[in-house]
């Protein structure tokens, strides 16, 4: 196609037909064998209908046969777009050598550096420049909104929490107080008190120190034994030991042992009082005890202490009585209020499970909209990848076109370089023919062909000059362009680790 036709290509076309018997080794030999003065008497290399490259020399044909320079030869499609590469309306260099009165001019005038076009950023790469900076943009605005959001949310949940602490604190609190005075009342419990037991109260009455009274606990261990015989011969349970009825039958036994204590105190200090607080023999204090007919008075003491023993037992009886009365009765009392108590455990429980219910109902829609958040996140993310990674399949495609490109010119460059030795060599061997013939034959036109031909050689050097500084700038450009797709591969795996990481801590 004209598009893809490459203007290199076509020059080398021309150039091998023209030059076809000069590169066969097996044609050079007659070209030099056969050459006479009048084959040199013009000579013109042209490039392509005129438009190309042209170097003119004004003499004498050089051969009888001169090559059709400006023939038409088909182009070759190389298959690298080098038209896209070059700006047209720059003009392609021309030298010229023309023979006149006064000598031969070189016209380098028109000689022009051209660019590459890899010096300009290309479209694609401004468009996704430009994109990639709006949607950076645009995740940074979403990413400061959903900060907002987050932070507001945090605060009111903290609130919401320390709110559900404060009532926590409160109501421990609280209970902690109903302990507290619980306990100080059972600890400062008086012995009237009617949940304290009657061993405990009487415990409670006796003097403990054995240098300002009796050793009594002997007496609290009986008292004690004998409740506990009670409660286990009844077989009564704690409700049953502490009811009002049978706390009160205690009582009047309790009235009793301290009626009888009393007793015994007031006998003791009448002894004290009739031994005169002195030690005496046994005789005369038996006699004194008979004389004032104390042991009398303690006889009847110790009748009427055997006479209230007997009703102690009597009531004891009556007592067991009634608790089989009691223990019947109060079976099913217990009984009741043991599922009255289960029944209240019910409710309190249904209460929590209601509330535990609310909880997890909350939860339940706080988690549906965490998982929907994450999905939509998710999809936005798998949206973002497939972008970049179209993106960097584009660059990638455009980085190897642009390889195949470099491989191409660097193919033309080593086949410009190969015709240009041809050429030289070729140069020489005229040179050096002509000179041999210039020194045979001193004609003046023959001299100014082997001048012309020697600026010929100059503009051909100068022309490679041109050609090399055109090959080294596509080169440093496309170095450039190579170093660019680097530095933006690199700033999107960047991006893209910044994204993945965003997105986990969300």
């Amino acid at each position: 196609s004209d598009k893809m036709a490459d203007p290199v290509a076509d020059f080398l076309a021309r150039e091998q037909d023209m030059f076809a018997d000069l590169e066969s080794p097996v044609n050079q030999q007659p070209i030099f064998n056969n050459a006479e003065e009048g084959d040199f008497d013009g000579f013109e290399v042209a490039n392509g209908n005129g438009s190309g490259n042209r170097i003119i020399v004004d003499n004498h044909d050089l051969f009888n046969n001169p090559p059709e320079f400006n023939a038409d030869v088909p182009p070759v499609d190389s298959g690298v777009d080098l038209q896209g590469l070059v700006p047209t309306n720059l003009g392609t260099p021309t030298l010229s050598l023309r023979s006149n009165a006064s000598g031969t001019s070189l016209d380098l005038s028109s000689i022009q550096p051209v660019f590459s076009r890899f010096q300009e950023e290309p479209e694609t790469l401004k468009k996704w420049r430009e994109e990639n900076e709006k949607n950076i943009l645009q995740k940074d605005k979403e990413e400061a909104e959903k900060k907002e959001e987050w932070q507001a949310n945090g605060k009111k949940e903290l609130e919401n929490w320390y709110a559900e602490r404060k009532v926590k604190l409160e109501a421990v609190k609280k209970q902690n107080r109903e302990h507290e005075a619980a306990l100080v009342k059972s600890s400062s419990s008086s012995p009237s008190d009617d949940k304290t037991p009657d061993w405990k109260k009487i415990a409670s009455l006796c003097d403990m120190s054995y240098k300002s009274a009796r050793d009594l606990s002997r007496m609290r261990e009986l008292i004690t034994s004998i409740y506990l015989l009670i409660i286990i011969k009844l077989g009564m349970s704690e409700s049953i030991a502490y009811s009002p009825r049978f706390i009160n039958i205690l009582e009047s036994q309790d009235e009793i042992i301290e009626e009888l204590m009393k007793e015994l105190e007031m006998c003791k200090k009448e002894l004290v009082v009739k031994s005169g607080g002195t030690k005496r023999k046994g005789e005369i204090l038996k006699k004194e005890l008979l004389k004032e007919g104390i042991m009398s008075d303690i006889q009847k003491k110790m009748a009427f202490v055997m006479d209230m023993v007997d009703d102690l037992q009597n009531q004891n009886m009556k007592l067991e009585k009634d608790v089989e009365i009691v223990k019947h009765s109060i079976k099913d009392v217990d009984k009741i209020k043991r599922f009255e108590g289960i029944l209240d455990e019910m409710i309190i429980l249904k209460k929590e499970i209601e509330m535990l219910q609310e909880e997890i109902k909350v939860k339940e829609k706080f988690t549906k909209h965490i998982n929907d958040e994450l999905q939509r996140q998710e999809e936005k993310f798998e949206s973002t990848i497939s972008k970049i990674n179209d993106e960097l399949y584009q660059y990638h495609s455009e980085n190897e076109f642009l390889k195949r490109k470099v491989n191409d010119l660097e193919k033309e460059k080593e086949i410009l370089m190969n015709r240009l030795q041809s050429i030289e060599i070729y140069n020489e061997t005229v040179l050096s023919k002509k000179i041999l013939e210039y020194e045979k034959c001193e004609n003046e036109d023959f001299k100014q062909l082997i001048e012309d031909q020697k600026k010929l050689i100059e503009s051909l050097k100068k022309e490679n000059e041109v050609i090399y500084d055109k090959m080294k700038n596509m080169d440093e450009a496309f170095q450039s362009k190579v170093g660019k797709l680097r530095k933006d591969k690199k700033n999107l795996k960047l991006l893209l680790k910044r994204h993945f990481n965003e997105n986990l801590d969300e």
